[in-house]
């Protein structure tokens, strides 16, 4: 099958799923503009690393940093804490030296693709990321940002969001301006609270989740 064929047939694929889920929402006496935009909010769902760097993933990654993308393995220490990629990189380096490289996940699906700030660590020379998706994936695609952008995670915008089919544009445009950072916590407090990878390794040890690459 062509790729085009091939993505025609994943655009109608989308958009059943999409009509399904808004008429779902209307016979439960939703209103119509509102089960459609719930209906649209799956474009979030089944979010992957990318397959391969694709030339619309390169065009993505262009737009956000001048830096070349590349897919690193989850490789987390036993203690490394939930949703704490900076400060997992802080606490390696206690022993293992080298510096925080700040830059970006990117996800993607067949319609929607998206940039999530995150932190590994680097020597100069090596990589590693010491941090778990809580999904169980196990290779990211990371783009490291820009040089001025090297400061603290928070210099990286929270998502970077871009739809891959015009129809969901102006929806996901509007979306991106409620992204906003979580109330301030405290590095101790986040790092008390979060849970850690073996406590996670704990609770899925029968479970084999993970996002399956799409582009």
């Amino acid at each position: 099958m062509g790729k085009k064929s091939k993505a025609k047939r994943e655009a109608k694929q989308a958009l059943k799923a999409e009509r399904q889920v808004s008429q779902s929402f209307k016979s439960l006496g939703v209103p119509s503009w509102l089960g459609d935009m719930l209906a649209m909010e799956n474009i979030f769902n089944d979010l992957d690393t990318p397959r391969a760097i694709t030339e619309q993933v390169s065009r993505f990654c262009s737009s956000i940093s001048s830096e070349t993308p590349f897919y690193i393995d989850s490789d987390p220490e036993p203690w490394s804490r939930d949703g704490c990629c900076d400060l997992n990189v802080m606490e390696f380096m206690k022993e293992n030296g080298g510096r925080v490289l700040y830059g970006f996940r990117i996800w993607c699906n067949d319609v929607y693709i998206e940039a999530e700030r995150h932190a590994i660590w680097n020597d100069g020379e090596s990589f590693r990321d010491v941090s778990f998706v809580a999904d169980g994936t196990v290779k990211v695609l990371f783009l490291p940002d820009v040089a001025e952008k090297q400061v603290d995670l928070t210099s990286n915008k929270l998502k970077i969001r871009k739809a891959l089919n015009p129809k969901y544009e102006e929806f996901v445009a509007t979306r991106s301006l409620i992204d906003v950072d979580l109330p301030p916590c405290s590095p101790e407090e986040a790092w008390n609270i979060s849970q850690t990878y073996e406590q996670w390794q704990g609770r899925n040890l029968h479970k084999h989740s993970g996002r399956g690459s799409v582009v």
